[in-house]
Order: structure tokens, then sequence, then C-alpha cells
């Protein structure tokens, strides 16, 4: 990722609430092509996960009102009890931009 922020959402399939309130990081990066792409992760105790599986595709809604599709891969976490889980957003736009500082 060239720079990436804090985020604070929600996970959704469909209208049903998967996870609420988690906190990760999104970033992006440009590609060969010209276009960003979007990526990220959060960490969350395996337990939270029970009804996430992998793959997509899920709806993310971040507090501060943006939205986006996004595809799960699941990993086991560096710690017994968490896992690791990164993500990639689909369907965005060139200008969908941080509204919070990058770094």
């Amino acid at each position: 990722m060239e720079r990436s922020e804090a985020i604070r959402g929600k996970l959704f399939a469909g209208d049903r609430l998967l996870l609420d309130d988690f906190e990760g990081r999104l970033g992006s990066r440009i590609q060969v092509n010209g276009h960003r792409s979007w990526q990220g992760f959060f960490e969350l105790a395996t337990e939270r996960l029970k009804q996430v599986r992998p793959g997509g595709p899920y709806r993310l809604t971040l507090e501060d009102g943006r939205t986006a599709d996004l595809y799960l891969v699941i990993l086991p976490g560096a710690v017994p009890g968490l896992s690791l889980v990164e993500f990639s957003l689909s369907g965005v736009s060139d200008d969908w931009k941080a509204r919070r500082t990058l770094v």
C-alpha cells in the first residue's frame, strides 16, 4: 500500500449485519494501468468471525459514510484466537478518496 488510513466500520451480507464496529487499515496504490486499487485489513477475535466466510461480496460501511463492496481472505493471526482479515474493494471509482488524513 502506498498510503493507509485507520478506519472503523461495519460489515454486511446484504442487509444482515455481520460485524459491528471493527477497526482496521485501508490503503491504496496506483496500478500499472493508472487506476487506483484499494485494499486493507483488520484483526479480530476468531470467535467474532463465525458468520463470515472468505470470499464475498460483502458490503463495508465506514463510520464516515463511505461504502464499498469487498472480498475477504481470512488468515490465522499471529496470536492464538485472533484472525487476520485482508480485503480488497470492488466497484470503487478512482475518485473514492479517503476522508481522513492518510499516513
